[in-house]
């Protein structure tokens, strides 16, 4: 009698859980709403309401630091210049703004004898970014690309 009483509550919990997790999946707004769903428990909103704050909370664009966001701008950008760039980190500018793409990046060096900038606006996540505006170009450019993202 007592395996019949385990295997019940098995078979009780591991429905609790999947309800749980398809409520969450396909509504997270209500979460913080008393009543989720009618078949939960008001026991089981609690742990998955705060178990998508902590997912979310580290991927934000704060979290890029200055040398990954040149390391991104640098990795997207090589390509595009006709020989490697040679990238002088210590001058490169990154600027915050108020957009999708919150982070401009502007990387000079010199590529083939010439002075040249590696630019990028970044957007995302670091383990998910996303780039709007990026290329090389001569370095008497610079006015005319901080203009394409003011």
């Amino acid at each position: 009698m007592k395996p019949a009483g385990v295997l019940a509550l098995i078979f009780l919990l591991s429905g609790c859980v999947g309800t749980t997790g398809e409520s969450q999946a396909s509504t997270p707004h209500p979460v913080g709403s008393s009543s989720p769903s009618p078949s939960a428990s008001p026991l089981l909103p609690t742990p998955s309401a705060s178990a998508p704050p902590q997912t979310d909370a580290p991927e934000s664009p704060e979290t890029f630091d200055k040398a990954a966001l040149i390391d991104l701008c640098l990795e997207v950008t090589g390509p595009d210049f006709g020989s490697p760039l040679s990238p002088d980190r210590a001058r490169a500018v990154i600027e915050r703004n108020e957009s999708e793409y919150p982070w401009f990046v502007l990387v000079p060096g010199v590529a083939g004898g010439s002075e040249s900038l590696a630019y990028c606006t970044i957007g995302g996540t670091p383990s998910e970014p996303t780039f709007l505006l990026r290329g090389a170009a001569a370095a008497e450019l610079e006015d005319e690309i901080r203009s394409w993202v003011q």
